[in-house]
């Protein structure tokens, strides 16, 4: 999925590739989940995710279940952008998304949305308020009923970006969705910004946040090794549990590439040691 190009489809391991959405109504691609148990069903949310005045906002969801022959549209259509498709496990009608929400301004529709009916109708589970959308979502895969999700409270103007608020944070849910409880032991407060989320395939009890932190760095100016100004801002943090987001030890020294437009995180599906920062640069 691109961020203003449509849906590309290989079945040729990457060699060659054709379009498949470019009879929908829009062509700003946020995520795309193909379900686990169904390799037919095939979700995609619309929306860049980049939150820059160039991403152009979707129009909601939309579900194949012809391996992306056809789509149907299947609502959220003010969500604007979505950051994340999650299709269970075994049932591909019980689908989650999280949505960013509008680009310029306030609103409603954002935060976490499930349907248990394949997309006939949804609630909304999640939301913190009109300014605060979901930009992460993460399943276990060990148990479906337990999930993660970032909030980000953010504003974006033509004239420049707030991307941090106090309404920013991590939360977890072991209902499937029904409730949710803040994570405690993370970065909280307006210095807050985008938070990317990674669970551990080897090891679902270890989890990793990715924090893009505003607050002021401890001393702000300063002259590092070289004559080199030091940061004025802490910048990104990694945190891990190894309890399923009970506590948290920051584990990088230094900051880490990140930013409002990036801010992801991976773990080796086989090794919950090895992890990637696969951002604006790459580590």
């Amino acid at each position: 999925g691109a961020g203003s190009g449509g849906v590309f489809k290989s079945i040729n391991n990457g060699t060659t590739w054709v379009p498949v959405f470019d009879r929908e109504a829009t062509t700003s691609i946020g995520s795309i989940a193909v379900a686990p148990s169904d390799a037919n069903t095939v979700w995609v949310g619309t929306g860049e995710v980049l939150m820059a005045r160039s991403s152009y906002p979707g129009l909601g969801v939309y579900k194949s279940t012809d391996a992306g022959a056809s789509w149907t549209h299947m609502g959220l259509t003010d969500t604007h952008h979505i950051s994340q498709v999650i299709i269970h496990p075994t049932d591909p009608q019980r689908v989650w998304v999280a949505a960013i929400g509008r680009l310029y301004s306030e609103g409603p529709e954002r935060g976490v949305y499930r349907t248990r009916d394949g997309g006939r109708t949804w609630q909304r589970t999640l939301f913190v308020n009109e300014r605060t959308g979901a930009i992460d979502l993460a399943l276990d895969p060990s148990d479906p009923n337990v999930l993660y999700a970032s909030m980000w409270d953010r504003s974006r103007k033509a004239w420049g970006h707030t991307p941090n608020g106090p309404g920013s944070g991590a939360y977890k849910s072991t209902d499937g969705g029904d409730t949710w409880t803040l994570l405690t032991g993370l970065p909280s407060g307006e210095h807050v910004g985008r938070i990317g989320l990674a669970i551990a395939r080897s090891n679902p009890r270890v989890l990793y946040a990715l924090v893009d932190n505003y607050a002021p760095a401890p001393a702000p100016g300063a002259r590092g090794r070289g004559g080199a100004r030091a940061p004025d801002r802490i910048g990104g943090e990694v945190y891990r549990s190894d309890d399923a987001g009970r506590t948290w030890r920051k584990v990088n020294t230094q900051p880490v590439a990140t930013g409002w437009d990036f801010c992801l995180i991976q773990v080796a599906p086989d090794n919950e040691d090895i992890v990637y920062l696969p951002n604006n640069r790459f580590m």
